[in-house]
């Protein structure tokens, strides 16, 4: 019987199909929030670094590129434009070569005789679940830009044919075939009507069986045209408050097409993937983000429809406070079916000492067991590579861990992301 591993969190775009002003904002934003914290944490040094090439200025009236490079490596700063360039040199791939490249850094590194290997364990192919964002809203980024007073439409269509163009091609031209690769697809129920949303559900959802054996017959097949894409092609849902999506509007038009979501999602036990963390693409402001993006959000749905599958994504607020995180297992705790993977958390070991740490504070055994039981393995690749250098490098630190055992690895990347995936 083979095993499965699963990145539960990931992407695959190119250059064509996020808003690019959106991807500065948020590299500008990661940037100075890191680099405050640096700042905080050294003042002296930087001090003396500062001055040192005061000094330097002031005697040979010229900055020595390697004085500068040393400087940027002193604030810690230095890091920052390699992983840019790294991130757009993986952007500029087709969605095949996307993966290929994925594959064989795994091949490289972690793959022995055709196995992926952690720990004691060995999965014999990884599933991949990109999902799709949904750009389609027209929105200013930056109101000082004069050509951006027109603002660019990002038609969700054009990276639903990169993408599974991409699948296809994977499935053609690896030497491997590591990969099995389920999307989800990206809705935003602003963007469209309350009888489009209907129709979507009905196109992609309609005869949706949600079993592993189903989504692997039919991956890779696709003629170029998105009208191919029927029911059982989708392994899921994904939401974005980010980009607007709001859990439980106020508006009452607006209610009545997430409330036909949920219920659908609900009675065909759909899964679905929110993002709930504070960083991210994001067309508003810190705190209307924070306000959409909350876990809290989410208890107004779960009142009514309790049983929707649904991943929490990121395990809440990057900044390392707890707030989002008790919030998130708190409603692990109230309902069956709330998941939160883990995903652009695990860039070093601290992360998963922390984790464990939370966990540790639940003496209920019962309780603790539930949580690691809702605990989903996920990458965010490729916008983690702002904060690392590849994927293999990220799934590393994630196998290297000693603050779990095996068999909570395992929960974690094979038997949970299983059971959030495919239908009981």
């Amino acid at each position: 019987m083979k095993r499965y591993f699963y990145d539960i969190h990931c992407h695959a775009m190119n250059m064509s199909h996020p808003n690019f002003l959106a991807f500065l904002k948020m590299f500008e934003e990661m940037l100075f929030k890191d680099t405050d914290k640096f700042l905080k944490r050294n003042r002296f040094l930087i001090l003396l670094a500062v001055n040192f090439l005061m000094i330097k200025f002031l005697f040979f009236k010229k900055f020595d590129y390697k004085n500068i490079t040393n400087l940027l490596k002193k604030v810690g700063a230095a890091k920052y434009p390699n992983r840019a360039k790294n991130l757009l040199a993986t952007m500029e791939n087709d969605i095949g070569s996307f993966f290929l490249l994925m594959e064989e850094c795994l091949m490289d590194n972690s793959i022995e005789n055709g196995q992926l290997v952690m720990d004691n364990k060995k999965y014999d192919k990884i599933v991949l679940t990109p999902l799709i964002m949904d750009f389609g809203s027209k929105t200013v980024y930056y109101d000082d830009i004069h050509y951006n007073n027109r603002p660019v439409n990002k038609p969700v269509v054009e990276q639903i044919i990169d993408l599974f163009n991409g699948i296809r091609n994977y499935k053609k031209l690896s030497p491997y075939k590591m990969f099995e690769i389920y999307p989800f697809m990206g809705i935003n129920t602003k963007n469209y009507s309350l009888n489009d949303v209907k129709n979507m559900l009905g196109t992609y959802f309609g005869n949706y069986k949600g079993t592993h054996q189903i989504f692997s017959k039919k991956m890779g097949y696709f003629t170029g045209n998105p009208q191919c894409i029927t029911s059982n092609i989708y392994a899921g849902v994904k939401l974005y408050p980010p980009l607007g999506f709001d859990p439980w509007p106020e508006n009452k038009r607006e209610r009545m097409k997430v409330e036909l979501l949920y219920e659908f999602c609900q009675e065909k036990q759909i899964p679905i993937t929110c993002h709930c963390s504070d960083e991210g693409f994001s067309i508003m402001s810190k705190e209307q983000m924070e306000n959409l993006t909350s876990p809290a959000k989410w208890e107004n749905v779960l009142k009514v429809y309790s049983s929707l599958k649904i991943n929490l994504a990121h395990f809440g607020k990057q900044d390392h406070s707890t707030e989002w995180q008790n919030k998130i297992l708190e409603l692990i705790i109230t309902y069956d079916n709330i998941y939160s993977d883990i995903s652009h958390r695990g860039f070093d070991d601290n992360f998963y000492m922390d984790f464990k740490n939370l966990l540790d504070n639940y003496k209920d055994e019962h309780i603790k067991k539930k949580i690691k039981e809702r605990i989903l393995f996920g990458s965010d690749f490729m916008v983690n590579l702002l904060k690392t250098d590849s994927y293999c490098e990220y799934f590393e630190v994630f196998s290297k861990t000693k603050h779990f055992s095996s068999e909570d690895k395992d929960l974690f990347c094979s038997a949970n992301p299983e059971r959030f995936l495919f239908k009981s």
